[in-house]
């Protein structure tokens, strides 16, 4: 028997089935001398040392000391339940990320634990990931400096991720090497020099050639000495960077708009950091992220050419910025403030009913930054004249009913609909439906006091109209000229409301593209109706 505990046979038996043949990792372990005293098969397995190895050894020999001596363990105190994460370094000597549960036992006659292993490495993998991601995507969203905003992701993942990093920019045939970063100075002189002399062209039948021609992204986890040999050729350039001690490998296509326009590469010199497919997947939305800073540097530079005959537009723009980087990091830093917090409950109170209402949270978060991405993806798509419809014959009604009961699953509003209840209109009934909403957002956001908004559809003249109106705070009639251009966002009495200011520019656009026309009647103190026209079938 595993325990000479009190507990019934049976019970042993059935422990030692759980102990023996389970799929959890599991070792016992003198609190004493930390020796182990017996192990399961998938421990073994997971640590790759066999049994009989196992019992010669001890908890130090798999979990550093100075880790030891840094978590609340005492080993002398067996009454004393723990779960710790912790680093442990396997026969192979690669370290990995775990959590350890460690029970109290008694382990024949003698004071003992029980631990319960947990490979989390790759949760931890993720985690990172998307911290870096998010940190990523504030620095580059706060600059359209292309340098800079490149030096300061550079520093984010350099040499955490990665120990060369590496922008190329497509320009014509040729592959300009952009950014390079490393923490050596004499390795990033050495490569700008080797580019300057070893041009890369997208007929090149390298590494960065095949990924311009296919857009197929290269992920070489084992870089040996043996594959160089055969790769590089030239005796001079194997003898430079041998010494660099490549390990690991990424390079992934830089696309903006479905257009290849670069490369991203991110090369590993550290014998522990071997790439996988989790950081090919990070690699490729990394890329994503500097694709659209650079397109992004390329529309302000090219706007800025023109700044002269666009002054007042392009000051609309520097506030849209401004309003945008405020609205995204609102809700981002939200979540990640949520995040943690949840975090730390779940460890210390798995069952609290504090998590339920973080995840409420959290979800109001995400949500918001759904808003907020889907409407900049509008917008771009409206520049390049990129929005496109997708038309079907369907009953206006639906359309309606399901918009309005979404808005009751977050509102207090009392929506009530008028009019026509069964009239067919040929259009797009997302897009249709994202007008429909954006009303009724409209009609919630400015009137904050009255509880009640009306919807009428009605048949005109071979079209139907579809009204929103609320009783709110109205808008000034200056103002109503400009309630559908882009970025133009309404204040009222000095109070500056939250958004990006796109949602009406959308909307018209989606009307315009359906050959229907788009108004706004409003006063004043009395509130605003929001109506558009559609043709009938």
């Amino acid at each position: 028997m595993l325990s000479d505990t009190n507990n019934p046979v049976s019970a042993n038996i059935n422990f030692e089935i759980l102990f023996y043949e389970g799929l959890q990792p599991m070792w016992i372990f003198d609190s004493g001398t930390r020796k182990f005293l017996e192990v399961n098969q998938a421990a073994i397995t997971m640590y790759g040392y066999s049994r009989e190895e196992f019992l010669l050894m001890s908890l130090p020999d798999i979990w550093p000391v100075e880790d030891l001596g840094d978590q609340k363990f005492k080993p002398g105190e067996s009454n004393q339940n723990y779960t710790i994460e912790s680093e442990h370094i396997y026969k192979n000597r690669k370290r990995v990320e775990v959590e350890i549960m460690i029970f109290p036992f008694y382990f024949k006659g003698k004071a003992a634990r029980l631990a319960f292993v947990k490979d989390i490495s790759e949760r931890k993998k993720r985690e990172a990931h998307l911290v870096f991601l998010n940190k990523a995507s504030e620095d580059l969203a706060l600059s359209f400096e292309v340098t800079t905003a490149l030096k300061n992701v550079s520093a984010l993942i350099v040499p955490k991720f990665t120990n060369w990093f590496t922008v190329n920019l497509l320009e014509g045939e040729q592959l300009k090497l952009l950014y390079v970063s490393n923490e050596n100075p004499d390795y990033i002189a050495w490569a700008i020099d080797h580019r300057i002399k070893n041009p890369v062209t997208i007929s090149d039948t390298g590494v960065q050639g095949h990924i311009l021609r296919t857009g197929e992204s290269s992920l070489v986890p084992y870089v040996t000495d043996e594959m160089l040999d055969e790769l590089v050729t030239d005796k001079e350039l194997l003898r430079v960077i041998k010494p660099m001690n490549l390990r690991s490998s990424i390079s992934v296509p830089m696309i903006v708009k479905n257009k290849i326009i670069g490369t991203v590469s991110f090369i590993s010199t550290i014998d522990e950091k071997i790439y996988d497919e989790l950081d090919l997947v990070f690699a490729k939305d990394f890329a994503i992220r500097i694709g659209l800073v650079l397109e992004n540097a390329r529309i302000h530079q090219q706007s800025m050419t023109e700044i002269e005959e666009r002054k007042k537009a392009e000051n609309k723009k520097d506030e849209f910025i401004g309003v945008a980087s405020h609205e995204l990091k609102t809700p981002l830093t939200t979540l990640s403030a949520t995040l943690q917090m949840l975090d730390r409950i779940y460890k210390n109170d798995p069952e609290s009913r504090k998590i339920p209402e973080l995840l409420r949270s959290g979800n109001k978060s995400v949500a918001k930054l759904n808003q907020l991405v889907s409407q900049l993806l509008d917008v771009s798509k409206v520049e390049v004249g990129q929005l496109k419809l997708h038309k079907s014959t369907v009953n206006l009604s639906d359309i309606i009913s399901d918009s309005c009961h979404f808005i009751e699953l977050i509102s207090e509003h009392d929506i009530q609909i008028k009019g026509e209840q069964n009239l067919e209109v040929l259009c797009d009934s997302q897009r249709i439906e994202q007008v429909v909403l954006n009303f009724l957002n409209n009609a919630i956001k400015y009137s904050p006091d009255s509880k009640t908004i009306e919807i009428c559809v009605e048949k005109i003249n071979g079209f139907v109209k579809v009204s929103v109106t609320d009783f709110g705070i109205g808008i000034d009639p200056e103002k109503l000229k400009h309630i559908f251009d882009r970025y133009y966002r309404v204040d009222y009495s000095g109070i500056q409301y939250s958004g990006l200011g796109l949602g009406l520019y959308i909307s018209a656009e989606i009307i315009r593209l359906h050959k229907g026309s788009i108004g706004v009647d409003s006063e004043p103190g009395k509130g605003s109706m929001f109506w558009f026209k559609l043709p009938i079938v």
